[in-house]
Order: C-alpha cells, then sequence, then structure tokens
C-alpha cells in the first residue's frame, strides 16, 4: 500500500517533511506535518510512502521513498536499521517519529523512515523494532523491505 508525501529536498539539509501527507485506505491516521523554510525556492519532490514490507519497492535514480512503521516509544521500543544498507544503491536522508493524534497517555504513532535511491540495482532494508538498551534480546518484530532502483 503506497501513501503520497509531499516534501521538500534541500541537498545540504536532507528532506524536509512538508505539506500534507495523504493516507490511501492502510492506516487509520492522517498526518501532515510541514517545516517552513525562510529564502529558499525549492520545489516540492513527491514522496511514495510504503506500509507494507511485502510490497516491492521500485524506484528510480535519484528519487526519494519513505518507510511508515507503527511505533510507540512509550514501551521503549523503537525501529533501527537490522543490517547496513548498500550505500551504492540506497542511503537513509532522516527518520522522525509522526506523533499520533490522540492525546491518550502511551498512544502509539508512527515512525517515517526516509531513502534516497542513489544507484541502479537491488536492495534490501532490514529493520528491527527494539528496545536499544536490551542488547542480546531478540527484537519484537523485523522488516525487510526489498528495493529495486533504476
Amino acid at each position: 500500500m503506497k501513501i503520497y508525501f509531499a516534501g521538500v529536498m534541500f541537498l545540504s539539509l536532507g528532506i524536509l517533511p512538508a505539506a500534507v501527507q495523504e493516507s490511501v485506505g492502510a492506516t487509520n491516521t492522517n498526518v501532515s506535518a510541514s517545516i517552513h523554510c525562510k529564502g529558499m525556492n525549492a520545489a516540492p519532490e513527491q514522496i511514495e510512502e510504503y506500509l507494507s514490507p511485502g510490497e516491492m519497492i521500485a524506484v528510480t535514480t535519484g528519487r526519494s521513498f519513505a518507510i511508515r512503521l507503527q511505533s510507540n516509544p512509550t514501551t521503549g521500543y523503537g525501529w533501527q536499521l537490522a543490517k547496513p544498507l548498500d550505500n551504492r544503491i540506497v542511503v537513509l536522508v532522516t527518520n522522525n517519529y509522526i506523533h499520533p493524534d490522540t492525546k491518550l497517555v502511551g498512544s502509539g504513532g508512527h515512525e517515517v523512515w526516509v531513502f534516497k535511491a542513489v544507484g541502479p540495482g537491488p536492495a534490501e532494508i532490514s529493520m528491527q523494532y527494539v528496545r536499544f538498551w536490551e542488547k542480546g534480546r531478540p527484537p519484537a518484530e523485523t522488516n525487510v523491505f526489498k528495493v529495486v532502483v533504476k
């Protein structure tokens, strides 16, 4: 399932979320974030957002894409890369936690990980949901996203 994310690309600053995220039926949460940068005239880049690890991510070299994962840092858990990326194909730009729309204490939100396709070929993005201080324990959850860059 894809979600489209409007973002602004600044090469020296990475990708800054902007404008609107539009959910496409995979989640009940519609989240929007905006960051305004004075004096910068950059055209927004539409970033496809992926929710399902079973879905192949096909992207063109030079384009960015995002992976959105449910997360609840109040439990101590967070997502991290389970193994290094093949930086010849995909690089990590940023990751951010998006708070839920509710004011209920302990409610989970989402982590949005933004990557950029930098070279052609296949790659895997392996993610694990862990408590960073619990070394040697198996992750509570794992996800592997398969990426093909053209």
